[in-house]
């Protein structure tokens, strides 16, 4: 089962929010906002967290708690060490709003506590625009004996024709999708199976994506990679 994610911020509004985004992201995911004090006020509750921590892991799910500041950290901390089923939840540290989407796709796809973790761990170097003026030149091509179907390649280049391109909620969808083939995915150099990366590359409506993949099912994912867009980011049975 996916693993589910509580979001702990000083602010009930700034948790709520990062919730209301991440969810948007990846629909279906279990993610529990907890913000404030037990009066509603600034700050946090050691209670309030432990009940939802607690209620994350309940029919033997996994938890990622995400924090915002320090005091908040160390108040999920206390909570982890209490919990009989601590083996089932991890402090997840990266940035709130960032890391909470990448680690909610990443849930959605399938992931592990800890490819969760780092998801969100990494979300803050998946948002750094990919340079591709460094490239190195390609070597010269060689004779080589045919690929066997692990080292299958496959690629196109697709024009967005949505309206907002390559961003948010067409990113997560082409992220999610890219998860579910046994192939390494590149979208103009970047990683299609981080949805940050997907966003850094600022791609708008007219853009070109050029789409590559290695792997066992290399054909397979262009070809779904290509009908998502042909239908413009919407679901396959719509």
């Amino acid at each position: 089962m996916p693993v589910n994610l509580v979001i702990v911020s000083h602010s009930p509004t700034l948790a709520a929010g990062v919730v209301e985004l991440a969810g948007q992201m990846a629909p279906g995911i279990s993610l529990t906002p907890v913000g404030g004090t037990d009066d509603g006020r600034l700050g946090t509750s050691f209670d309030r967290v432990y009940d939802a921590v607690a209620a994350a892991t309940e029919d033997g799910c996994e938890v990622a708690v995400l924090t915002d500041l320090g005091s908040a950290t160390m108040v999920a901390e206390s909570v982890v060490e209490c919990l009989h089923t601590s083996h089932a939840v991890a402090i997840a540290e990266g940035p709130l709003v960032e890391g909470a989407v990448a680690g909610a796709v990443a849930a959605h796809s399938g992931a592990s506590l800890r490819q969760v973790i780092d998801a969100v761990a990494g979300a803050l170097t998946s948002m750094e625009k990919v340079d591709t003026s460094q490239t190195a030149p390609m070597p010269p091509a060689r004779e080589s004996a045919p690929a066997t179907p692990r080292q299958q390649h496959a690629s196109c280049e697709l024009v967005l024709q949505n309206d907002v391109g390559l961003h948010a909620r067409p990113a997560a969808a082409l992220s999610r999708l890219a998860s579910h083939f046994n192939a390494e995915i590149r979208v103009n150099d970047a990683l299609a199976s981080s949805v940050l990366s997907l966003m850094a590359l600022g791609l708008g409506q007219g853009d070109t994506m050029s789409v590559s993949a290695t792997g066992e099912d290399a054909s397979a994912a262009i070809e779904a990679i290509s009908a998502l867009v042909e239908r413009d980011f919407a679901p396959a049975d719509s």
